[in-house]
C-alpha cells in the first residue's frame, strides 16, 4: 500500500480522515454504526453469529484469528463505511474455523481411499454455484441497459446523478457559471459538466469548516443567509426534492425556478 507517490502518507491520510470531526459530524457514512439501520443490524447480527460459532466450536481458537476478527469488527463498529471490510476479513477466519481438526476428521470417519476423497471434494454443486454467479454477472453488465441520453450513460448505473437536472444544467447554465449545488451531487456535476464551477463535492475534508458552515447557513435559512449567498457570487442554485422550504425562500428572494422534477429544482438569479 505504500508503493505510491505519497508513500506511507496514504495511511496518515486515512487515519486523519476517519478522525476528522468535520467529516464524522457531517457525513453519515463516517458516523458510528448503529442498530437503527439495516446495514447496522446485519453487521452486528453477523458479528454475533461469528461469536456463537467460536463459542460452540468445542476447541480453543488461536489468538491470531481472534485478533484478526476483532480488528475488522472494530473497523465496522467505528463507522458505517467500515462495515464493508467486515465480510472481506471475517470470511477468511470463519472458513478456517469451519474446517475440522485433522484428529477430529480421523476419529469421526472411516478410512477412505484417495480417490473417494477427491470425488467428494469435487462436488458438482460448486460448479453450479460458480456458473450461476457468472451468469448473473453477465446479465447485470451495463451493456444490456439502454442509454439514458440525459446523463449519457447506461440507465440505472450511475448513482447520485439526477438525469433531468443534469440535462437542465447542460442546456440552461453557461460555462463559467457558479453553481451552489447539493454536496452529494457535486462530484457527478463536475464529471458531467466540467466547465461549470461548483461550490462543493464529496471531498469533504478538502473544504474548510467555514465553507460548510456557510453552505448549511444558506440551505437552512439561518440569519444572514442571503448575504452569505450573495458573497458566494453563485448565480445558479440546485436544490433536492426535500428542500421545498429552501426553494420557497429563494423564490421569495427573487430567484427564478427554471426547472424542477422528482429529483429537485434548478433556480437562476433574476
Amino acid at each position: 500500500a505504500a508503493i505510491n507517490p505519497f508513500g506511507p502518507g496514504v495511511w496518515a491520510y486515512a487515519v486523519g480522515l476517519s478522525t476528522n470531526a468535520l467529516v464524522t459530524n457531517r457525513i453519515t457514512e463516517w458516523q458510528p454504526t448503529s442498530l437503527r439501520s439495516v446495514p447496522g443490524m446485519l453487521f452486528f447480527g453477523s458479528v454475533a453469529l461469528v461469536a456463537v460459532l467460536i463459542a460452540r466450536r468445542g476447541r480453543r481458537v488461536g489468538w491470531p484469528s481472534l485478533l484478526w476478527l476483532g480488528f475488522f469488527a472494530a473497523i465496522g463498529t467505528y463507522a458505517i463505511r467500515g462495515v464493508a471490510w467486515w465480510p472481506l476479513g471475517a470470511v477468511i477466519a470463519v472458513a478456517a474455523l469451519l474446517v475440522p481438526a485433522p484428529d477430529d476428521e480421523s476419529a469421526n470417519r472411516p478410512e477412505r481411499s484417495d480417490r473417494s476423497e477427491r470425488l467428494e471434494r469435487s462436488s458438482p454443486l460448486n460448479v453450479v454455484v460458480a456458473g450461476l454467479i457468472a451468469v448473473v454477472c453477465v446479465l447485470f453488465l451495463p451493456v444490456w441497459r439502454p442509454i439514458d441520453a440525459r446523463v449519457q450513460a447506461p440507465a440505472g448505473v450511475v448513482g447520485d446523478a439526477p438525469p433531468g437536472i443534469t440535462q437542465a444544467l447542460r442546456t440552461i447554465v453557461k460555462p463559467g457559471d457558479r453553481i451552489l449545488n447539493p454536496q452529494a451531487w457535486g462530484s457527478w456535476f463536475e464529471f458531467a459538466l466540467p466547465d461549470r464551477l461548483y461550490a462543493i463535492d464529496s471531498r469533504i475534508e478538502v473544504f474548510p469548516a467555514s465553507v460548510w458552515d456557510n453552505y448549511e447557513a444558506v440551505r437552512e435559512g439561518t440569519d444572514g443567509w442571503q448575504a452569505t449567498l450573495a458573497r458566494s457570487t453563485a448565480n445558479v442554485v440546485v436544490a433536492t426534492d426535500d428542500e421545498d422550504a429552501f426553494v420557497a425562500r429563494l423564490v421569495a428572494a427573487g430567484w427564478r425556478d427554471v426547472y424542477h422534477d422528482d429529483d429537485g429544482t434548478v433556480l437562476l438569479q433574476r
